[in-house]
């Protein structure tokens, strides 16, 4: 808590930073988009640590704003993307997929790949969270198999393709399936050393299996399957 704590201060300093730096010369663009990608980065670093509150839906009014009015539409993009974020994560799903849907053909237009595919994620979470999982499933696998193309393959969002797949598979009672798409995500995070994406993988597939679950914590994991 006390990391999330610090996250949390250094954000809001970057946003007081950027908000002056605006407000002394409106009319500058570059200081514009660093004030609205600063609003964007708060309330991305409270979703992601949990303390989602109501200054991160004023901070992303306020980025939409703001971008909305430069001549560059990334800012503006990526504003109505961490929005679509705020409103699934705040049970606003049906916004939330109205929001996305636009989203991804329009980020892709632009070359910005990575955000493409965090919407196209965030479109199948949604598909999960209404229990349209024929619907989420599909789309997960035309994900992984565009992002594998593009050697997309070891990266922190193939292991949220992975992880999210196997949720679905959970939903629908396929836990064998499951567990393999837990372990393809759990090896990701194994070779990029990121703890978080070990564990969430090893706590869903602990529920399946609490002795099996148990390979996802060891380093052979990486060298299993290997090209």
């Amino acid at each position: 808590m006390s990391r999330h704590h610090r996250a949390k201060q250094y954000v809001q300093m970057e946003t007081n930073i950027c908000r002056q730096n605006h407000l002394s010369d409106p009319a500058n663009e570059s200081l514009a988009g660093s004030y609205a990608n600063a609003l964007i980065n708060y309330s991305r670093t409270n979703r992601l640590v949990d303390l989602v509150d109501r200054q991160s839906a004023d901070s992303l009014n306020e980025a939409i704003r703001i971008s909305g009015k430069l001549s560059n539409p990334k800012w503006h993009l990526l504003s109505l993307l961490e929005k679509a974020e705020y409103q699934f994560i705040t049970n606003q799903a049906d916004a939330a997929l109205e929001t996305v849907l636009d989203l991804e053909p329009a980020l892709l237009k632009l070359d910005m790949f990575r955000e493409s595919l965090q919407a196209g994620l965030l479109i199948a979470k949604i598909f999960r969270k209404v229990h349209d999982y024929e619907e989420a499933e599909h789309k997960l696998n035309k994900l992984i198999t565009l992002s594998s193309s593009h050697r997309w393959a070891m990266t922190h969002l193939m292991a949220d393709l992975f992880f999210e797949l196997g949720a679905v598979f959970y939903a629908v009672n396929e836990e064998a399936k499951a567990y393999e798409f837990y372990r393809k995500s759990a090896k990701i995070g194994m070779v990029l050393g990121i703890k978080d994406i070990i564990i969430r993988a090893f706590e869903s597939a602990r529920v399946i299996d609490r002795y099996k679950a148990q390979e996802l914590l060891t380093s052979d994991l990486v060298y299993q399957d290997a090209d």
